[in-house]
């Protein structure tokens, strides 16, 4: 496996923040907490939760404006109505589930 390191550019605080938020969740370090969070949007496994900052709050770089609140609203009720039209097959065997894969590999460009 080849590795290759990524720099993001983020506000001190929120490092701060952010290494806290790793050692409560679990999380040995910040890094780890992120490769968890990539790998889960990668696999779809992530279940995510929008908060917006209001007028009565602080500012704070954890949230996000009305706006982009509103447009990741609509992308997820756009995904979610897209999975719904594609519905989910169950396999009961492992031979079923082997099939199942071997079928969507065959798919794969």
């Amino acid at each position: 496996m080849s590795k290759i390191s990524l720099q993001i550019l983020i506000d001190k605080k929120m490092k701060t923040k952010g290494e806290k938020a790793a050692k409560a969740n679990g999380f040995d370090t910040i890094q780890d907490m992120l490769r968890f969070f990539l790998h889960s949007v990668i696999n779809g496994t992530l279940i995510t939760s929008i908060k917006t900052s209001s007028k009565n709050q602080n500012e704070d770089e954890s949230y996000i404006s009305p706006e982009a609140a509103a447009r990741y609203h609509k992308d997820i009720e756009e995904f979610l109505v897209q999975d719904a039209k594609n519905p989910k097959k169950g396999a009961r065997t492992v031979q079923e589930f082997m099939d199942m894969l071997n079928e969507d590999i065959k798919k794969l460009p």
